[in-house]
């Protein structure tokens, strides 16, 4: 929707301040280096001085690296609207409302699942972390759940494990994919974790690798308590980041770097998605990634509710419909709830119902009301008929319907006639209906490929 907007043209110039003070930031303050061989190899590049554990690099030279990044990488809006799931859920709430840990097969079906929900566009892969299976192979244990139940992209969420590495880069190969390490810097300022290593490791094996660098600052705890100030520590780690792996020798072109930041609830110590802090917070890293060439998903769809019902639907919709009118078309945390840490079935086919109605709200605004003005002509027209016979409407009507199975457009008489359906009956009726239905499988080389894989793994890392 392209809804007149304020808020938009004031965030401009502030993200502009953000920039520039990260780059203050990094000269002044740097970033923490703790890898002896990476600090040799920093020390040596003009701009960037290393005092003991702590890299500085120059504005000019940070500048310059911004300025060659954003002609590699220029912005283009995405083609449409998209709703991808979670990936890293512990726990899940099943189809009888029970809360327990998530198991394999419980994975494999919820892959199935999302897998269903691709006409909706929809997509994901298996929405959680099995707890039944030994934590080394646990990543290993999603990403063959999801491909061989789903057609999108496999997800591997823990992916922290370099003994784990080399089996999980195999099965990527036998599915013909490839895979690349994304980056997060442990805010504030320090270039280290295991997600580090982990770049490091496949940077040396594979120099020209793609590697992705993010942040998860956390205002007032890894951050200043302000949005701004949040966004700072991020705009300066994923510069940093970007330019301690150019100096390794990773290809400007294959970074991807993106900010955002979080804001965190003082009373319960938690982190807070769906509050109005985490709003604001989406609607700067919008303007910030797009200065780095990319729309990362908004996570409206992640809401702090434990289970599926009003809770959480009130926060994913008023979060998400607030973020397409101000241009989002990528979402995320589809089937979410406690943040990412719990899969319900039943509450991704209510976020896949607030999905479609938002999507379809941006598409009529976009696309109806010029079209609307011309029927001024039906109502001049010297016609006894009523609207309900008129050509136009029978043209026309299709494009204001809105049909729901689980929210349905029903009066109290036609609901009690159909005998009183609740919105949880019917969301776990078509939960069931399109897991009868599915039907995709991997091929089975692909299949069994896999399964070997994971064996060896097993024998190697848990026997």
């Amino acid at each position: 929707m392209g809804f007149p907007n304020a808020m938009e043209e004031q965030l401009a110039p502030w993200a502009d301040k953000v920039v520039d003070s990260a780059l203050q930031v990094l000269e002044k303050k740097g970033l923490v280096v703790p890898q002896e061989p990476v600090k040799n190899q920093l020390a040596a590049r003009p701009g960037i001085t290393v005092h003991g554990q702590r890299t500085h690099f120059s504005a000019d030279l940070a500048r310059g690296f911004l300025s060659r990044y954003c002609k590699c990488h220029p912005f283009a809006p995405p083609a449409g609207f998209s709703l991808s799931t979670i990936a890293h859920a512990h726990h899940l709430v099943d189809l009888e409302g029970n809360l327990r840990p998530i198991t394999l097969a419980e994975i494999e079906q919820g892959a199935r699942l999302v897998d269903a929900l691709a006409d909706w566009r929809i997509s994901g892969s298996a929405p959680g972390i099995p707890q039944d299976i030994p934590p080394p192979l646990q990543g290993l244990a999603q990403l063959i759940a999801g491909a061989k139940n789903c057609r999108s992209y496999p997800t591997c969420a823990p992916r922290s494990d370099l003994k784990a590495e080399p089996y999980v880069a195999e099965c990527y190969r036998v599915l013909g994919l490839s895979s690349s390490p994304g980056v997060h810097l442990v805010s504030p300022l320090r270039f280290e974790g295991q997600e580090v290593e982990l770049a490091l490791h496949r940077c040396e094996l594979e120099p020209e690798v793609a590697v992705g660098v993010g942040t998860m600052p956390v205002l007032g705890v890894s951050s200043p308590a302000s949005v701004l100030g949040g966004f700072v520590v991020a705009m300066a780690e994923v510069l940093g980041g970007g330019m301690i792996f150019e100096t390794i020798g990773a290809p400007v072109e294959k970074l991807g770097l993106w900010v955002n930041a979080y804001p965190f609830d003082m009373r319960h110590g938690t982190f807070v998605y769906g509050s109005p802090a985490n709003v604001i917070c989406t609607l700067m890293e919008r303007e910030l990634n797009r200065r780095l060439g990319i729309e990362i998903t908004a996570k409206s769809f992640n809401v702090t509710a434990q289970h599926p019902g009003p809770q959480a639907c009130a926060q994913k919709g008023l979060f998400t419909g607030l973020m397409a009118a101000h241009g989002k078309r990528l979402f995320s945390g589809g089937g979410s709830l406690s943040v990412d840490e719990v899969f319900s079935p039943v509450q991704l086919i209510y976020d896949r119902e607030i999905f479609s109605y938002i999507e379809r709200v941006s598409l009529m605004y976009e696309e109806s009301l010029e079209e609307s003005l011309l029927l001024a002509e039906e109502i001049l027209a010297d016609d006894s008929r009523s609207f309900l016979e008129a050509d136009s409407t029978a043209r026309h009507f299709r494009k204001l319907q809105w049909d729901s199975e689980v929210f349905p457009a029903r009066m109290l008489a036609q609901w009690e006639a159909s005998g009183r359906p609740m919105e949880a009956e019917a969301a776990t009726a078509e939960v069931r209906r399109l897991l009868n239905e599915h039907s995709y499988q991997l091929e089975e080389d692909k299949a069994r490929a896999l399964e070997e894989i994971y064996a060896s793994a097993r024998r190697a890392l848990v026997e």
